[in-house]
């Protein structure tokens, strides 16, 4: 079953929210770590949404490092779209339990969601 486009960015709007509530904590109770993973899941839905209203076939492997290559291909405003830190995620667990890290990951996601809303046919 294909997954369409609206059902991708509401689950990276779900996914958005739910980093955006991680941080209203109380500090003591913020898990960076699912702040980060909910801001690359976020991106992997946005780009992949953009990528599917654009046309385009999806990557076999759907990295967001694989989906930002692929949207930069479509659209040169991408470029401007700077998401290395989420390439290799297995390497930067520890990165990922810090606080103003997860504060810079869903920055980067919300940037991904201007871009990419900007960007749809609808």
């Amino acid at each position: 079953m294909e997954i369409t486009i609206d059902s991708r960015l509401e689950k990276a709007e779900q996914l958005l929210d739910n980093a955006n509530e991680g941080l209203c904590k109380p500090e003591e109770d913020v898990v960076p770590y699912m702040i980060c993973q909910n801001s690359n899941d976020a991106i992997v839905q946005l780009l992949s949404a953009f990528i599917k209203d654009s046309g385009k076939i999806l990557p076999p492997q759907q990295t967001v490092e694989n989906l930002l290559k692929v949207s930069r291909e479509i659209n040169a405003d991408f470029k401007d779209l700077h998401l290395a830190p989420f390439y290799h995620p297995t390497d930067t667990e520890d990165i990922w339990m810090n606080l103003d890290t997860a504060k810079d990951f869903l920055k980067m996601a919300e940037k991904a969601k201007e871009i990419v809303v900007a960007h749809l046919s609808k």
